[in-house]
């Protein structure tokens, strides 16, 4: 509330009716702040008078407004003019917010007034997932579950000695056939480079060999 008197005159006006005095200082229901010159209002009103040593007898008055946020209110700002105020642009206190957002990550921008639920968060997922020991490295999801991992392991495959770099999400899989290229001799004496798990596979034995046969085929028909 501002009290709108301050002149070389020391005329109050209005505000020097005890029921306009009453009416002004009794309505505010969760806090007030007043503005004035408070060394005029002493100097030429009683009431006024009662009503400041009172205050200075709890400490509640000062050269400034006092602003602050809930998360750190011993990093208080006391704004004297309005340049003051654009020291912290988001309505905060200039400290770092560290909210615990919805995703488990500390609200990384400055402290400010905003709902927490318009900011995004730009930060890496790091959930571990549930079937193996990788953590999730896409930019924060949620609340969407977290893709397969798509993390390069290392593995044997099976049935054979043969290694392989594959996505872990693969190495998951049921189904994982040796693509790498071994020798192989068909019965005609073709030597041909084949897959090692296609070598293996029996329904593929007829297949494996790409030359052309060069076989003579020999007449048994009966004139």
């Amino acid at each position: 509330m501002s009290l709108v008197r301050s002149n070389a005159d020391k005329r109050l006006g209005y505000v020097a009716v005890d029921n306009r005095i009453c009416v002004a200082l009794s309505r505010a229901r969760d806090g007030l702040y007043v503005v004035g010159n408070f060394h005029l209002f002493v100097e030429e009103n009683a009431t006024w008078k009662i009503i400041v040593d009172k205050i200075k007898e709890t400490n509640l008055i000062g050269k400034g407004l006092p602003i602050m946020c809930p998360n750190h209110t011993d990093n208080q700002l006391i704004c004297t003019n309005p340049n003051d105020f654009l020291k912290r642009p988001l309505g905060g206190c200039g400290l770092k917010c560290e909210f615990r957002l919805s995703c488990g990550h500390q609200c990384p921008s400055t402290c400010h007034i905003s709902s927490h639920n318009s900011i995004i968060c730009h930060k890496r997922c790091l959930k571990t997932y549930d079937d193996c020991e990788h953590q999730c490295q896409r930019v924060c999801h949620s609340p969407n579950e977290c893709p397969p991992c798509n993390a390069t392991v290392v593995l044997k495959m099976p049935n054979c000695e043969h290694t392989r770099d594959i996505l872990c999400v693969m190495s998951k899989m049921n189904k994982l056939e040796c693509a790498v290229r071994v020798p192989y001799t068909c019965p005609n004496g073709h030597q041909v480079q084949v897959r090692c798990s296609d070598l293996r596979n029996k329904e593929l034995q007829d297949q494996l060999c790409s030359q052309p046969c060069d076989a003579i085929l020999v007449n048994r028909l009966n004139i």
